[in-house]
């Protein structure tokens, strides 16, 4: 089982691919996720059609997108 988190940036998107069983795997999905959302990029999961803002990283999330902090102006 292969979980996913798109990480949206100027390439247009990276996927970070681990599974929930593999701890080298899930080790370094985390450290992209706590690298990212400490460059203040929000993380977002999907269930049943409805995306709900996430501040952890869960290994057993099926999929998660990070996104860029948007600014005005």
């Amino acid at each position: 089982m292969q979980n996913e988190m798109q990480v949206l940036d100027h390439t247009g998107h990276t996927k970070v691919e681990w599974n929930p069983d593999i701890d080298a795997e899930v080790a370094s999905a985390r450290a992209v996720f706590n690298e990212m959302t400490g460059k203040g990029y929000r993380a977002f999961t999907v269930d049943n059609g409805k995306s709900r803002r996430i501040e952890s990283f869960d290994p057993d999330l099926a999929e998660m997108v990070l996104v860029p902090h948007l600014q005005g102006g």
